[in-house]
C-alpha cells in the first residue's frame, strides 16, 4: 500500500486476503485512502477484507467476476484498475527508499503495460 508516495503496508500471507489484512494492520491510519497493488488476481475473499475501508485505487493483474461485482458496489470512488504483470528488461533500473530501520530497494517500471482495463 502507497500514500503520498510513502509505503504505508506490505505483507505476504499464505492466500492473498492474509496479505492484505497483514499489510493493513503494519499502519490502519495511513492505509486510509491509499493506493493498493497486489500481485494475485483479487478474489471475493480479497476483496471483502476492504469492508468499511477507503481505498483510492486497487491495482491487480485480475478480478473474479463476484470480486469486481463486490468492488464496484462496495464504492463509486473505488478506482479498480486491471493491468498485467509487468516483466522488467536486463538491466533494470533500481528505486531506493528510505524506510525507518532501513532501505526499501524496487525494480523501476521499464515496460509500458500494453493496455489498460478499467
Amino acid at each position: 500500500m502507497i500514500k503520498h508516495t510513502n509505503p504505508c503496508g506490505y505483507a505476504t500471507g499464505k492466500t492473498l486476503d492474509e496479505a492484505l489484512s497483514a499489510a493493513w494492520s503494519g499502519d490502519p491510519v495511513s492505509a486510509f485512502g491509499s493506493v493498493i497493488a497486489v500481485s494475485q488476481p483479487v478474489d471475493i475473499k480479497t476483496a471483502r477484507v476492504l469492508a468499511g475501508r477507503f481505498v483510492e485505487i486497487l491495482i491487480a493483474p485480475d478480478f473474479s467476476q463476484d470480486a469486481l461485482a463486490y468492488l464496484k458496489e462496495k464504492s463509486t470512488q473505488l478506482r479498480i484498475l486491471k493491468v498485467g504483470i509487468s516483466r522488467q528488461k536486463r538491466g533494470a533500473v533500481f528505486v531506493y527508499k528510505h524506510v525507518v530501520g532501513g532501505m526499501l530497494k524496487q525494480d523501476r517500471d521499464v515496460v509500458e503495460c500494453e493496455k489498460w482495463t478499467p
